[in-house]
């Protein structure tokens, strides 16, 4: 070990390891920095690291951190901070929490290089996007640009008039059909065949009801509301009340698997319900009974919905009827 030259606040060692085997105890390949007796020394710094199975090292890189194989870190204790990443600044970029099992980021999360772009589109305020037929359909429920916008590529929109000025929430695709439902307004359903050329459908079973939650599966839309009702409809013209187990705050609802699922954002006891048919339907524990549960989707054979308040905002099931939420996580 050779000691570098110092600088004004520590002085710098480079140290070599050259070995015909392994490095540590009984064959186990560890190196340990202490440092010893000396009670002064807080803090070691290290900064670069390059550990080799190569008979032939390569040249050195300040600053960086290059390991051949495995790479296992682990506290003698469990921390909140048990690992950090640091900017320059001193701020926490990334922070494992081995006593709360979560993982913390903060800032902006890419996932495989992949980001996100913003696009342009007509300013009004958006709450729903569909996709069928070769066309991407968004609704809003306020603005002076139509309420309705149209995308062949989600890049480049076109502003759509909507009948009416209903504020729509949620627009799905079914049986070559988009069909749109409201949370108030006179009209609160519409349907178009082409994503731009829309027609109100009057029924007196959705025009007095908050409509929150809209799918499409089986032959069958299904829309749900904040007041505790159902609808459906075989063809988004003609529909029929149904009565759900709770009149809780419906806010999503999604099918797959064979089943209709829904959540609620409120209520006392099971904030889930399922329907084979959409018709009949069963209440059911949502995992987290007290969380607010506002989105639900399906995919890969996995029911998941999230939460806008509660301390679990994530719950998963495989069958719409079982549900855990993992972890106790309180994404924000």
């Amino acid at each position: 070990m050779t000691n570098g030259a110092p600088t004004t606040t520590y002085a710098r060692f480079s140290c070599t390891f050259t070995t015909g085997g392994t490095i540590g105890a009984s064959g186990t390949p560890y190196i340990y920095i202490s440092k010893g007796t000396n009670t002064a020394v807080r803090t070691i710094y290290i900064d670069g690291v390059q550990l080799e199975a190569s008979a032939t090292a390569s040249n050195y890189t300040e600053g960086n951190i290059n390991l051949d194989g495995q790479v296992m870190l682990k506290n003698s204790a469990n921390s909140t901070t048990a690992l950090q990443i640091q900017n320059s600044s001193g701020t926490s970029l990334l922070t494992a929490d081995t006593v709360n099992m979560k993982l913390e980021v903060n800032g902006d999360l890419y996932a495989k290089g992949i980001a996100w772009s913003s696009r342009t589109t007509p300013s009004d305020a958006w709450n729903a996007v569909a996709y069928g037929n070769g066309l991407f359909v968004a609704v809003a429920a306020g603005g002076s640009n139509g309420r309705i916008a149209t995308s062949p590529d989600g890049i480049n929109w076109v502003s759509r008039a909507a009948p009416g000025s209903s504020a729509w929430e949620r627009v799905a695709y079914g049986n070559g059909l988009f069909v749109a439902v409201a949370d108030g307004g006179t009209n609160r359903v519409m349907t178009s065949s082409d994503g731009v050329n829309w027609t109100i459908r009057p029924t007196t079973v959705a025009d007095s009801n908050t409509w929150w939650g809209l799918t499409y599966g089986s032959g069958l839309f299904v829309a749900v509301s904040l007041d505790g009702f159902v609808m459906t409809s075989p063809d988004g013209i003609n529909w029929t009340s149904r009565t759900a187990p709770n009149a809780f705050a419906w806010t999503s609802v999604a099918y797959g698997n064979g089943i209709f699922a829904a959540v609620a954002w409120s209520g006392t006891g099971n904030r889930v319900m399922t329907s084979p048919d959409g018709i009949t339907w069963t209440a059911h524990d949502s995992g987290s009974d007290t969380s607010s549960w506002e989105g639900l989707t399906y995919g890969n054979g996995l029911f998941v919905a999230v939460a806008d308040a509660g301390t679990n905002r994530v719950t998963t099931s495989p069958d719409g009827i079982n549900w855990t939420s993992p972890h106790g996580c309180s994404c924000q």
